[in-house]
């Protein structure tokens, strides 16, 4: 099996992952009455941070294919269905085969990848529950740190979830996101992560 196709099993695996845990949590979460559906004030400033798995392709990829990344944002929500967010995500390194002779690898080089994006949210809150199903899409910008140099470009980022609101302030989420044809290889980083939210209201 390639690894291109090993890649669309494990999004299509944390996909339908991401959609049966947010149906159980809307089956399960308790129901907080009219004053959380209703009277709650979604508007303000909130911070997060989230861990999780990453993945990128490059051609002639030796290890780090998948690993372990994370991400921190700041945002502000201006009601209950719409937001903006700024964050930072540190992806997984990936070492690959640069430079070969006579069929034979004899160079090696690494990858660091980072990406800062601003991205706009859409949020669908579940009735009867603290469950929300939510939308980004923006732009980032990607940094990849090869050979003592950094090449940065700018690329679309589009992302899926659900969140659980546990209390006023805190809150939970797991998100499916993706940058789309960054400059090294023409890949797609894709993260899977799941964090913590605290809302300033």
């Amino acid at each position: 099996m390639s690894i291109k196709s090993k890649k669309l099993i494990s999004i299509a695996v944390a996909a339908t992952l991401l959609g049966a845990s947010g149906a159980s949590f809307a089956a399960m979460a308790p129901d907080f009455g009219k004053y959380q559906q209703d009277q709650m004030d979604y508007s303000g400033f909130n911070i997060s941070g989230q861990f999780g798995y990453s993945t990128q392709e490059v051609n002639e990829v030796i290890s780090g294919q998948d690993g372990i990344g994370g991400r921190l944002a700041v945002g502000y929500d201006f009601n209950r269905y719409f937001g903006l967010e700024l964050g930072g995500t540190r992806y997984n390194d990936i070492d690959f085969v640069s430079r070969y002779y006579n069929s034979f690898a004899i160079s090696f080089d690494t990858i660091q990848t980072y990406a800062i994006d601003l991205l706009a949210k859409g949020t669908l809150p579940l009735a009867h529950s603290n469950v929300n199903l939510f939308l980004k899409a923006g732009v980032a910008e990607v940094f990849q740190h090869f050979r003592g140099s950094t090449d940065s470009s700018t690329r679309p980022k589009v992302a899926i979830g659900f969140g659980y609101r546990a209390t006023p302030n805190i809150g939970f989420n797991f998100t499916l996101a993706r940058i789309f044809n960054t400059r090294f290889g023409s890949t797609d980083l894709d993260s899977f992560f799941a964090g913590v939210t605290y809302h300033f209201i």
